[in-house]
C-alpha cells in the first residue's frame, strides 16, 4: 500500500511514483557518519499529466521512473550534505530542472540511526512554481 495517501496534489495531474529507492550517498552532522556512505531510503512521488503517454504508449511522452531513479542515484552521489533537508530541497531543484514535473513529495528515511526506531526522516511537499 503507498504511503503518499496524503500527498498535496493542487495540479491535478496524474502521479508517478517510486518507493523504498535504495540511495548510497554521504549525509550528517557527526564525524563517524561522514566515514562512510549511508543507504537512505527515498519514497518519491511527482505529478505529470500522462494521457499523452497513455495514448501514444511511448515513454517519452511521460516522466520515466527509471531515469528518475537513476537522476536521483547520480546526483545524490555528488553530494555531502549534513542534513537530510538541504539534501531533500537540492534533490527537488534538481528533479524540477531535469523532468516535467508540476509538484513533487520527497520523502528521505535514514535506517537503524536511533536505536529505538526502525527510520527517522523527513518528508517535504514542493511545487514548480517555486523553483
Amino acid at each position: 500500500m503507498s504511503q503518499f495517501n496524503h500527498f498535496f496534489n493542487s495540479s491535478g495531474d496524474d502521479v508517478i511514483f517510486v518507493e523504498q529507492l535504495n540511495v548510497p550517498t554521504r549525509i550528517g552532522m557527526l564525524d563517524w557518519e561522514k566515514l562512510t556512505r549511508q543507504v537512505l531510503k527515498m519514497d518519491i512521488q511527482v505529478t505529470h499529466n500522462i494521457k499523452a503517454a497513455s495514448q501514444s504508449d511511448d515513454i517519452k511522452d511521460t516522466v520515466n521512473y527509471a531515469s528518475l531513479c537513476e537522476s536521483i542515484l547520480t546526483f545524490s552521489d555528488t553530494q555531502d550534505n549534513d542534513l537530510l533537508e538541504s539534501l531533500a530541497e537540492k534533490i527537488c531543484a534538481h528533479l524540477f530542472a531535469t523532468f516535467s514535473i508540476n509538484e513533487l513529495e520527497l520523502k528521505i528515511a535514514k535506517v537503524g540511526i536511533i536505536p529505538e526506531a526502525n527510520t527517522v526522516g523527513i518528508k517535504i511537499v514542493r511545487h514548480a512554481v517555486d523553483y
